[in-house]
């Protein structure tokens, strides 16, 4: 059988031809992926900087976390925190080292941006020196710090990224939680209130940044409270302590008369529901109350990171001051008659200073917390209407001796109190007649006593003159 050339040679041209064919659409595909591979998928869970990135191509990834980062570094930046200061290290010191951070996340998936530093000069040490606190350098690990300061945690809004150096103090100098500012009370004060009141206190946490209401802390606490002298007497403790603190004070009443067991600066008065202790903790750290009463003893101190500045309560500009003595005139009194009815108490004036020093004993800042005013008890003394000088030889009436409440009565008839009956009269013997010098007159069996007002109108004339206005008496 004749062969058909034409058709052979046909055949063999058609299988070379795909053969070519598929050999160059292999190739070609593999070439292909070989000059210009194809860009890798992100786990879904990925996370850069805070950034989701889950489910992109690396560079879809890259080109978000530099927008994100952007935006970051021109509104925030990274703080440094210890106590309450703060010292912002501008985002535009940093750069961020985008690839090797989105190159991670391929096997870890959530990891903080990487950054560094613009110029490598001494930015954190710079910081540490805007601090009122000394010798920072020496006490914090700067290499852990730094590391630390270099990886940012989140960047996908215009929040700062917040770094307490508290935790990078070395071993030799640390800054641990202690006990103290101790305060001991001996308020002489009936009752059993103020043990439920000092357990209620105990351990009781005032959160960093948080408003501490006295009076919110005993209900928290499951205590029911109530007007009572030792709830005074508590809460004075509580400020004694708290003004030796860097504690920021909103509110602070005192009492009408000056405690037994405070001086004058250190009181504080509640009463249930209008007036309240209250200071805010300006710090990033929490502090914890200890409070105890054992009959006779209230002691009371915090717990928490101590202090690097020193915290000193100082009285300045104390006075005491003397009563006045008020006579009363009674036509009915025998001539030349004369008694007391009231001995007169001392007044108090005080001005509480919160003094701030660093360790190098500089005074860094001074506060102050309260000008504390207390009105004398005037002296109040009843007398005849006229003197024995005027009708001859009458002898006076004898003066009884003082009661247990501070008022005495003759002849079985009570004194006038202080606020009663009708005050003043026309026929009052001129001043001239008074027997002691600084003695104001009233006539009349009674009267109203205001030489306690006279007084406080008297002394804070004399403070507006001296500039010194007057607070915490109502």
């Amino acid at each position: 059988m004749k062969r058909n050339r034409y058709i052979e040679k046909s055949m063999l041209l058609f299988t070379c031809l795909t053969g070519v064919i598929l050999f160059f659409s292999i190739g070609g595909a593999a070439a292909y992926e070989y000059v210009w591979p194809e860009e890798e998928m992100l786990p879904d869970e990925a996370e850069a900087g805070g950034v989701d990135i889950g489910g992109m191509k690396r560079s879809e990834a890259e080109e978000a976390v530099s927008d994100a980062w952007e935006n970051w570094q021109e509104r925030s930046g990274v703080a440094l925190q210890l106590f309450n200061e703060e010292v912002m290290i501008e985002g535009e010191r940093f750069e961020a080292e985008v690839e090797e951070t989105v190159e991670q996340a391929f096997t870890d998936q959530n990891v903080l941006l990487q950054v560094s530093w613009t110029d490598e000069g001494n930015v954190l040490p710079e910081a540490l020196d805007r601090f009122t606190y000394e010798n920072l350098r020496d006490r914090v690990d700067m290499t852990a710090l730094n590391e630390q300061v270099t990886m940012i945690g989140n960047i996908s809004g215009q929040k700062k990224a917040a770094q307490d150096i508290r935790s990078f103090f070395i071993e030799e100098m640390p800054l641990e939680t202690t006990t103290f500012n101790n305060v001991t009370l001996t308020p002489d004060v009936p009752g059993t209130g103020l043990k439920d009141w000092a357990d209620a206190l105990d351990g009781y946490e005032m959160e960093g940044g948080s408003i501490f209401s006295l009076l919110k802390a005993l209900e928290e606490g499951g205590s029911t409270v109530y007007n009572d002298p030792g709830l005074d007497a508590l809460a004075s403790g509580v400020f004694q302590v708290l003004a030796v603190t860097n504690f920021e004070m909103s509110e602070r009443h005192i009492n009408e008369e000056l405690p037994s067991y405070a001086a004058p600066g250190e009181d504080a008065h509640i009463e249930v529901p209008d007036r309240d202790l209250m200071f805010h903790n300006p710090n990033i750290y929490s502090y914890r109350w200890n409070a105890s009463w054992n009959g006779s003893e209230l002691s009371l101190s915090l717990s928490g990171p101590e202090f690097l500045h020193s915290y000193e309560l100082e009285r300045r500009k104390e006075e005491t001051l003397e009563p006045r003595t008020v006579v009363r005139v009674d036509e009915n009194r025998t001539t030349g008659g004369r008694r007391t009815l009231r001995e007169g108490e001392n007044g108090y004036y005080a001005e509480a200073v919160r003094v701030v020093a660093n360790a190098d004993a500089n005074v860094l800042q001074e506060t102050v917390l309260g000008r504390d005013y207390y009105p004398p008890e005037q002296r109040i003394v009843e007398k005849s209407l006229q003197t024995s000088d005027e009708s001859g030889s009458s002898p006076p009436d004898i003066e009884p001796p003082e009661s247990s409440g501070g008022v005495s009565s003759g002849n079985s008839e009570e004194a006038p109190e202080e606020n009663g009956g009708d005050s003043g009269a026309s026929d009052s013997p001129d001043s001239s007649q008074l027997e002691n010098a600084g003695e104001t007159e009233e006539s009349g069996s009674g009267g109203e006593d205001t030489s306690d007002t006279e007084n406080r109108k008297d002394f804070n004339e004399r403070m507006k003159q001296n500039d010194q206005p007057i607070k915490g008496y109502e």
